[in-house]
């Protein structure tokens, strides 16, 4: 045990997919005070929705807002199981806004298991840091990043959504930028953690992380709990390594999986950033954009779309299910907004 300072304030994860957030997270939530479930992506996915609640200082609006909230959250893909009384917790917490109401599920979440704190890692936290700063001005961000080319060559074995080398560093190099940003110009606080570091030493790492969260270390932060993470890992083949011990030798496994036009394509693009950190690059970095490059993208994508046509339909019906409860959940809430 290290000294500590008690902390109830929630923890974000801040990076990109496919660079080790879902580990992370499992260990953080196997820590004694801090729930940390499933991520339903709150932020983006009712961003562009508010709107149609009205005003949220109405404690009506604020009732629909929840319950659309938690609907959400406990559908199969996210599979909260979380119960609440709607009504009263309006009346006795009294939410005014949106990130109230986030509050309000995460730690009724929390609470559900015993937990006092929560831990999030929807995506693109970094959109929203400063809000989050606003609301929870002791939150604590992590910022998990991952040698670029193991990412890529991530998304490249499983292209649910990039389809392309060229479209993976494009959105990793955007991210990472993001969250350079918001620490070096924006002076926000956050605590760097390596992936390679993490996986080959995780309690050095993991006890670095819950020390800045203002955590007592535990043991149980440091591996994987394949009996709590048994039903995570069956739900959704990306998360299937989630109830295994962790793979100490996941990296650099690029090696096997890119070209070596794509290696020097990322390291051309992004190897400034690599720089920045800590990743040493093994190219000349002289790759040229080449003739018809938009051309060429096209087909590649749909290349890939259709040899892997089989293995993506079975992959995304699961989020294509989820997807269509939050169409018919935004398609309730415009049509009580049409009434009122």
């Amino acid at each position: 045990m290290s000294d500590y300072t008690p902390c109830s304030s929630p923890i974000f994860l801040v990076g990109s997919e496919r660079s080790g957030s879902n580990l992370l997270r499992s260990l953080i939530g196997n820590h004694s005070m801090v729930e940390a479930p499933t991520a339903p992506h709150f932020f983006d996915q009712w961003s562009h929705a508010l709107w149609a609640y009205g005003d949220l200082r109405v404690p009506a609006n604020m009732g629909y807002l929840i319950t659309d909230m938690v609907e959400y959250a406990n559908h199969e893909f996210n599979n909260w199981h979380l119960q609440l009384d709607v009504e009263q917790v309006v009346a006795e917490q009294g939410p005014k806004s949106f990130w109230d109401a986030y509050d309000v599920v995460y730690r009724a979440k929390a609470a559900m298991h015993g937990k006092s704190i929560f831990s999030s890692k929807d995506n693109h936290i970094f959109n929203y840091t400063f809000q989050i700063k606003a609301r929870w001005p002791d939150s604590k961000l992590l910022f998990l990043y991952r040698d670029p080319r193991d990412h890529c060559a991530s998304w490249k074995q499983k292209p649910m959504h990039l389809k392309t080398v060229w479209d993976s560093i494009s959105k990793w190099e955007q991210e990472q930028r993001l969250c350079l940003d918001l620490v070096q110009h924006h002076g926000v606080d956050m605590h760097f953690v390596s992936y390679e570091d993490l996986i080959t030493d995780t309690p050095k790492v993991m006890s670095r992380a819950l020390g800045y969260c203002g955590l007592p270390v535990e043991e149980a932060c440091f591996q994987t709990d394949s009996a709590k993470q048994k039903a995570t890992a069956e739900r959704f083949v990306y998360w299937e390594n989630l109830d295994k011990p962790i793979i100490r030798e996941n990296a650099q496994k690029y090696r096997k999986t890119l070209t070596e036009e794509e290696i020097n394509m990322i390291e051309t693009k992004v190897g400034g950033l690599m720089t920045t950190l800590g990743y040493t690059c093994e190219t000349k970095r002289n790759w040229r954009v080449p003739m018809a490059h938009a051309w060429r993208l096209r087909m590649e994508r749909k290349k890939v779309e259709t040899k892997d046509r089989e293995h993506l339909e079975k992959e995304l019906a699961i989020l294509h299910s989820k997807v269509k409860c939050r169409n018919e959940i935004k398609q309730r809430a415009k049509s009580r907004a049409v009434v009122r």
